[in-house]
């Protein structure tokens, strides 16, 4: 353990020059086996009353030499610190796993039951699905761990998408008898910052068979209409349309939700009645209303031409030469530094793990808005970087400096959902960049 920039960092690399890249992979089913409720959607209560689609964990194994790298993938809105505390110190000590190598993402579907308890206005987290989780994840990275693994070859490729758009825009809107102008959330911002770069790595053995993919999206996975439903929302699709493509059911496909806690599924208002019109006349389009905005049959080929669009990314994708070594890196900041009056015990945790001189993803525990990834092009040296949000314990949005001003849902409005209190310190952006420039400085090659 080392300080640099006046918090506690854990690093780890480790030299292997002469050692070759080998991955163990593997899935496991976290359905509910009973109905309890979902997690997420403020204006659903009641238990589920269906399954639409299996959730699933989808998990990684790198090794290089004495390194060992966890990357994994779950159909949840978040983790929590309950299931990583639950999983990884029987694991750690079995395995010798280093705190900074274990990365755990969340798809952040919000159609699946709650393992944070921390949102209680959210839903409520069930100790059976807890365990239940806790134990599927456990069972499968012991099994991934206890393999030899695979020799195994870096393939990385992109493509773009048009499926999704901002969704912070400034509006009129009627309050005390005023018309204030203020950030509305459900307005779609058709010129605001937007990523729509699907970005893909696909892990191959000697024989150019699929390993492993990993692909990301910046888009919130808030498509699928049946609300009520347990699903895996759109990762669950394209999992599903990948294997088709790969002709591999059990391949596993981990998804991981880039930056785009301000992004959402491009799909308009239809209604027609004369208060809708009103709206559309003052603001333009709006988003729906209501939770599911699409129907199912326009949700099924969004869906399906958004797996084209990933797809297409693989297809696309070339050899990268794998790093001499595996290096990860994990940093946490106080939340206490990052909101004003907080008076609790968690931290926004960061990140990093690098499979290539060229490619590394950077996590964040936070639904990190789109903005803040011109900072990890400006200040990591790599051609290819994946921005993941929801790693670890989710405390809530991490905003800019100048959404903080401005207000709206990312900016404060989402502090009593996520039971917050206090204010956005104005300097939030700088001290996360800095810890960021933090972690890309302070290692050589």
């Amino acid at each position: 353990m080392i300080w640099i920039c006046g918090s506690a960092v854990s690093l780890q690399t480790v030299h292997s020059m002469d050692e070759e890249l080998r991955i163990s992979a593997g899935s496991t089913d976290i359905t509910p086996s009973s109905p309890i409720p979902l997690f997420g959607r403020s204006l659903r209560s009641g238990p589920f009353q269906d399954i639409a689609d299996p959730l699933e964990v989808n998990a990684l194994v790198l090794r290089q030499g004495a390194g060992t790298a966890v990357l994994l993938s779950a159909d949840l809105l978040y983790f929590s610190d309950v299931v990583r505390e639950n999983v990884l110190p029987a694991l750690s000590k079995r395995y010798g796993l280093d705190e900074a190598s274990v990365f755990f993402a969340a798809t952040h579907t919000h159609s699946a039951p709650a393992v944070d308890g921390d949102k209680p206005m959210m839903g409520t987290a069930d100790t059976e699905y807890i365990r239940l989780v806790s134990d599927r994840i456990g069972a499968l990275l012991d099994k991934l761990l206890s393999q030899e693994g695979a020799s195994s070859e870096i393939h990385y490729g992109s493509s773009r998408a048009h499926h999704s758009v901002n969704r912070r825009k400034f509006g009129w809107t009627l309050a005390h008898g005023i018309f204030p102008k203020k950030i509305i959330m459900n307005l779609p911002n058709f010129h605001g910052p937007n990523d729509e770069m699907i970005r893909c790595i696909l892990f191959k053995d000697e024989e150019e068979r699929p390993l492993c993919v990993i692909w990301s999206y910046a888009c919130h996975p808030v498509g699928d209409p049946r609300i009520h439903h347990v699903s895996p929302d759109f990762p669950g699709a394209i999992r599903c349309a990948l294997r088709r493509s790969f002709q591999s059911e059990k391949l596993p496909v981990l998804f991981l939700f880039g930056f785009g806690g301000n992004i959402r599924p491009l799909v308009l208002e239809k209604r027609s009645d004369l208060r809708a019109r009103l709206r559309q006349k003052i603001n333009g389009p709006y988003f729906p209303e209501e939770h599911g905005a699409f129907t199912m049959e326009e949700y099924s080929r969004w869906s399906a031409s958004l797996s084209d669009c990933a797809w297409k990314a693989i297809r696309n994708a070339t050899r990268i030469q794998a790093h001499p070594d595996l290096r990860y890196r994990h940093e946490k900041i106080p939340l206490s530094d990052l909101v004003d009056s907080y008076r609790g015990s968690g931290f926004l945790t960061i990140r990093k793990l690098q499979l290539a001189a060229e490619l590394g993803l950077v996590g964040i525990s936070a639904e990190v808005v789109m903005e803040y990834l011109e900072h990890l092009h400006e200040i990591f040296p790599w051609s290819h970087i994946i921005p993941v949000s929801c790693i670890d314990s989710v405390f809530g949005y991490l905003p800019t400096r100048s959404m903080v001003k401005e207000g709206g849902y990312e900016g404060k409005d989402f502090f009593p959902s996520f039971d917050l209190e206090g204010r956005f310190n104005a300097s939030i952006e700088d001290i996360v960049v800095n810890h960021l420039r933090c972690i890309a400085q302070s290692e050589s090659y």
